[in-house]
């Protein structure tokens, strides 16, 4: 029915949990009463160790049919008591919700419009702007040309006297109270200053309230990707006390009960993360694992941290080289992308098979160069602002390593398969192209279904990460130049797809779309379907088997090395099963 709340592909995915639907409800020990505070419409979740007698309880229901294709998701917040069941409405059509302190008094929330942090004095009916009276509070998330209303940085709570509020701005820690209405800036705005990112973490996960003691402050440089940690540390100018920092990656920090020993784990491209136990301070450390000895048994690579320039803009990305990389030999380059990826200069990679997507380290370590630029994006010009990163990072990479520009590479899955389709269409450059679970065409994709979840993928074109911002009616046009179908009689370079038909995240129409279209083009075109697997391979099998191809494609177009059969002439559906066809004529 055109009126469903929700269309029957996400009813028969929730159908499951919709037939062991209940209710939450209070039982009064004392009296033996019981009171319901969830409904069919309202819902409302109790957090273990909750103090209070208040909670939150939300109703997305009026705005369940916009949110098909609206991001981000409107609901009606409700003041509910534990004790009673007393709904009280606080605000309607709330698109980021904040907190409510315990004792029920103060709710916050996040206006997108405005870009502020907002709260509620439900004793007073009160409501008032937290943050206005800051001068550039950045407040709302970077995300990065999507045509939706972006939302708050972190949001951690209140303290246990309930007047004190936290948050985060996009670089600091910042603290209002409700007492003196007073806004500031505990780490004293030196996040943005050094260009760091600085989160708060509690160490009792499960804790209700903020306790700045009891927390720790991780830091991320933007530029250099250096990780930090920090104790808040109210004495000194900046608010913080630094206990570590190295250029590497933090991958976790856990304390014990006794709260006088740390687990602490970090990498960097060839340094496994090995658990270290360090005191409070982070002294004294001592590793208690050797995880991976037989690596210093391989080749390994380096990877290095790049920047350029598009437009007025600073552009970093990633260069994985041979560990014996020699500037004075050619090599062949793979360029794999995504949206950001930088940030990951200091992640640990092994060699393992693969589940969609090259390996950079297995690559760099076989005499590939492998560039993984960042791509900022322009609303409704996804495909220029790919073309225009991707061609601009590649141009850099030839004028600083050894590249040779007639072996040269793409490859993405998913928005990353997009982008190698879309980039085939605009440029001859590069010799060979790999896109897994690509989509090819933005008009039918656009009425079409995320099976796992069973949404109408209408909200990724108008709000979400296929950035067009608007309608099939309102810019035809923009879905024509954005969609690589209507562009393939310019393709050159050879392409391999990977779609896979229990894909739950692109129909995998979308690359039989593109495959026929090539064959009907009779441009070279090969297709992988494993049966029965999803949009990022989950079966060890069809992960070994992907990585070989994917290996002996690139090899055979950037290397020379001979054609594999599967190649030359394919696998008859007679044979499926019984071989490879991995076998050359040599």
């Amino acid at each position: 029915h055109f009126q469903d709340e929700t269309i029957q592909p996400q009813q028969l995915v929730n159908l499951k949990n919709k037939k062991k639907e209940n209710y939450l409800c209070v039982l009064n020990l004392l009296d033996s009463t019981v009171v319901q505070l969830s409904s069919d419409t309202l819902q409302v979740s109790l957090p273990d160790k909750w103090p209070g007698d208040f909670v939150l309880g939300v109703n997305r229901k009026p705005y369940s049919i916009e949110a098909q294709w609206k991001m981000p998701i409107k609901e009606d917040v409700y003041r509910v008591q534990i004790s009673t069941g007393e709904k009280i409405l606080i605000k309607k059509g709330v698109e980021y919700n904040g907190k409510l302190s315990p004792n029920g008094k103060y709710y916050t929330y996040f206006n997108p419009s405005e870009r502020q942090h907002y709260a509620v004095d439900l004793q007073k009916k009160e409501e008032w702007c937290l943050t206005c009276s800051a001068k550039n509070g950045l407040w709302d998330e970077f995300e990065n040309g999507l045509p939706m209303l972006s939302g708050p940085e972190e949001i951690y709570g209140f303290d246990s006297s309930q007047q004190k509020f936290y948050f985060s701005n996009r670089f600091d820690l910042w603290e209002y109270n409700f007492s003196t209405r007073k806004l500031e800036a505990i780490t004293k705005n030196w996040g943005e200053q050094n260009n760091t990112i600085l989160k708060l973490n509690k160490w009792s996960q499960d804790s209700v309230f903020v306790y700045l003691s009891d927390s720790y402050i991780s830091g991320f440089h933007q530029t250099t990707k250096k990780a930090s940690v920090f104790r808040y540390d109210q004495s000194s100018n900046n608010g913080l006390f630094q206990l570590w920092t190295a250029d590497e990656k933090i991958v976790s920090v856990e304390r014990n009960k006794q709260a006088n020993s740390i687990l602490f784990r970090t990498s960097t491209l060839e340094k496994y993360p090995e658990i270290t136990l360090v005191n409070n301070d982070f002294k004294n450390p001592k590793t208690i694992s050797i995880t991976n000895p037989q690596q210093a048994e391989y080749q390994w690579a380096k990877v290095d941290l790049v920047e350029w320039e598009v437009g007025k803009r600073k552009v970093q990305g990633l260069l994985y080289k041979p560990e014996d990389y020699n500037p004075s030999q050619k090599y062949p380059l793979i360029v794999y992308y995504y949206e950001l990826l930088s940030e990951n200069l200091h992640q640990h990679q092994a060699p393992r098979p693969s589940a969609s997507t090259i390996n950079p380290l297995e690559y760099a370590a076989s005499g590939y160069l492998v560039l993984i630029p960042d791509i900022y994006y322009e609303p409704g010009y996804p495909a220029k602002s790919a073309y225009t990163h991707i061609m601009s990072g590649t141009d850099h990479i030839i004028k600083k390593y050894s590249v040779d520009e007639k072996r040269m590479g793409l490859q993405g899955q998913s928005w990353g398969g997009y982008q190698t389709l879309q980039m085939i269409t605009m440029t001859n450059r590069y010799k060979a192209a790999m896109a897994g679970a690509p989509v090819g065409n933005m008009f039918s994709a656009y009425g079409g279904i995320r099976w796992g979840t069973g949404l109408n993928r209408q909200f990724q074109y108008e709000c979400t990460q296929s950035r067009i911002g608007k309608t099939i009616w309102e810019a035809p046009e923009l879905y024509v130049e954005n969609s690589p179908l209507f562009h393939l009689p310019k393709v050159t370079t050879p392409l391999l797809i990977m779609h896979n038909d229990k894909d739950g995240a692109v129909p995998w129409y979308q690359g039989i779309e593109i495959y026929t279209a090539m064959r009907r083009l009779q441009k070279p075109c090969w297709m992988l379907n494993y049966n029965d697997d999803d949009h990022n391979l989950t079966k060890a099998p069809n992960r070994v088997d992907l990585a070989i191809r994917m290996r002996q494609f690139f090899d055979h177009y950037l290397l020379g090395l001979p054609a594999p059969q599967w190649m030359k002439t394919g696998i008859p559906a007679i044979e499926k099963g019984k071989i490879t066809g991995y076998a050359t004529e040599d």
